[in-house]
């Protein structure tokens, strides 16, 4: 005989005795209880089936111990929800007597009008019909344990699925997976390799038998449109190469950092050499620091013909100072045709090339080896301050007749005086270098070879023009996610406060308050570089968009 013990409650309803048959499936089998009963004065059962004797008894096919609680609908009127129910059965298992629920101390106390009975009775068949009462058979208590939990899970569950916190996440979610969708696909068009078609417009003939510019550069509608009506002399064009040709993209974690997302491609590299357009007073000197002392690459500018090292007869790689240089003068016309004669530009010995002479320089390339021109643009006004600070620092030994004159001078003197020059960037690019007068025509020039030729860097920024210059030439690994050392960084940092520190040397008992924007010295030089502004703003325009492409 099972032992197992569940609660079975009876509520009376008074029904029709045709009322149907009730069962319920518990604990994995049919559990069904028929009974026919009918309620004495004192809430008692009394079964009508012939099978049993006329006590308080509840039928159980299966033998169980049950428990039976009769409520006359008349005299009370009671809910019981099932987590009471189970509650109840928790209560009685824990107890091990059913007859310890009971009484005035037990927590399953009768209700007035109803009786509490139980029984222990043997497994037989009976009627399968109830007339006035609906039967809950409660199972038992291993099985209600597990029923509960499940219970509880599925409450839990559900009030998750409903709360506000999952469904922002839920939302949240979504949003994320498609951003990621969408970053995945930008990735994936920013990895493609750009040719020089992508970048730059193809040349075409018009009817007329010109050489034009075609409409614009294919990549990004940005980008910087043709100089209308411009024209690039032919050894620029033939031997220097255009900025972005033979490039391609970077990778795109390495491009967040914004220093730029192209660079040329290692064959690229390795046919031609950077040429940097040094003009004075506009950063050569960090760049000399940045490019020979941190990056440990041979230069070629002045300095490799110091000490005599200039009169051999074949290139050779001298050390001066620390750095490599190969022994020839790039920035004089004489040290040019020097290099020419010994085939510099080929020779693949200079890794950067320095020169003030672009035009003059651009012949030492073919357009077979061609030159990657390289520029930092500085606001003319400072470039003319700063020159007169070197020349008051270096009057004793370059200017000896003219130094107490400049010793003497103030910043509005020195922008009077025939020291200050006129507009020397668009003269150099116009090939105008020391008479003639500048025509619109130049302007248009000038803007078109950097437009096509120049990668920009900025004064005001050298540092982050360094790096977008090392960018480029692929020196940072940015191809394949690499970033330059901790130790490289601080030597460029390095480089830029001790230009700062020979900037302003010669500044000693001079008023900076005459250095303002709008003052009388400012105005002054202004008057002789208003085509120099307008190229330096363009040269600002030009950095901006190389550094944003990544």
């Amino acid at each position: 005989m099972s032992e197992t013990r569940s609660l079975h409650l009876i509520r009376e309803r008074r029904l029709p005795s045709r009322r149907a048959n009730q069962q319920q499936h518990i604990n994995g089998g049919d559990v069904t209880a028929s009974l026919r009963s009918s309620i004495n004065s004192q809430g008692s059962l009394y079964p009508s089936n012939s099978h049993y004797s006329t006590t308080s008894t509840i039928i159980s096919p299966s033998g169980n111990r049950l428990v039976m609680v009769n409520i006359p609908e008349d005299d009370v009127d009671i809910e019981l929800d099932k987590d009471e129910i189970r509650r109840m059965i928790h209560q009685i298992d824990e107890s091990g007597d059913i007859d310890n629920m009971k009484g005035e101390s037990g927590i399953f106390k009768p209700l007035d009008g109803a009786s509490v009975s139980s029984s222990s009775v043997p497994s037989r068949s009976s009627s399968r019909n109830v007339a006035n009462s609906i039967a809950i058979c409660g199972i038992n208590t291993a099985c209600q344990s597990q029923q509960t939990e499940i219970d509880k899970a599925q409450k839990q569950l559900k009030e998750y699925i409903y709360s506000p916190p999952f469904r922002r996440t839920l939302f949240l979610g979504i949003c994320l997976q498609l951003f990621g969708v969408g970053v995945f696909f930008s990735l994936e068009n920013m990895m493609g390799v750009k040719g020089v078609s992508d970048w730059i417009e193809p040349t075409v003939k018009s009817r007329h038998g010109r050489m034009d510019g075609g409409v614009d550069w294919t990549f990004g509608a940005d980008a910087p449109q043709p100089v209308r009506g411009a024209s690039i002399p032919l050894s620029i064009e033939r031997n220097i190469a255009d900025w972005a040709q033979d490039t391609s993209r970077v990778s795109p974690v390495s491009s967040l950092d914004g220093y730029g997302s192209i660079a040329v491609s290692e064959e690229a590299l390795f046919r031609d050499a950077p040429l940097v357009w040094a003009l004075p007073f506009t950063g050569g000197d960090v760049l000399d620091v940045v490019f020979g002392q941190c990056l440990n690459l041979v230069q070629a500018s002045d300095k490799g013909v110091l000490d005599g090292n200039g009169e051999g007869e074949n290139l050779a790689v001298v050390l001066v100072m620390g750095r490599k240089y190969v022994n020839t003068d790039t920035t004089t016309q004489d040290g040019i045709a020097r290099a020419a004669s010994l085939s510099l530009g080929s020779s693949g010995m200079a890794d950067v090339v320095y020169s003030p002479l672009l035009h003059e320089v651009s012949g030492l390339f073919t357009s077979h080896n061609q030159g990657r021109l390289m520029f930092v643009a500085r606001h003319p006004i400072e470039r003319e301050f700063s020159r007169f600070r070197y020349l008051r620092e270096t009057s004793l030994t370059l200017l000896r007749d003219r130094h107490d004159e400049l010793m003497n001078m103030s910043y509005v003197d020195f922008s009077t005086s025939e020291f200050v020059a006129d507009n020397w960037m668009t003269r150099t690019l116009a090939n105008k270098p020391n008479e003639g007068e500048l025509t619109a025509q130049d302007m248009l020039n000038a803007k078109e070879v950097l437009r096509r030729k120049a990668t920009i860097g900025l004064y005001g920024d050298m540092v982050s023009g360094a790096r977008h210059f090392t960018r480029y030439m692929g020196l940072d690994n940015s191809r394949n996610g690499g970033k330059l050392d901790d130790a490289t960084l601080m030597c460029f940092q390095n480089a830029l406060s001790e230009e700062s520190r020979k900037d302003g040397v010669g500044a000693i008992n001079l008023n900076d308050e005459e250095t303002l924007e709008g003052s009388i010295a400012w105005k002054n030089i202004m008057e002789k570089n208003k085509l120099d502004l307008e190229l330096f703003l363009y040269s600002e325009m030009l950095y901006r968009y190389q550094i944003g492409l990544g």
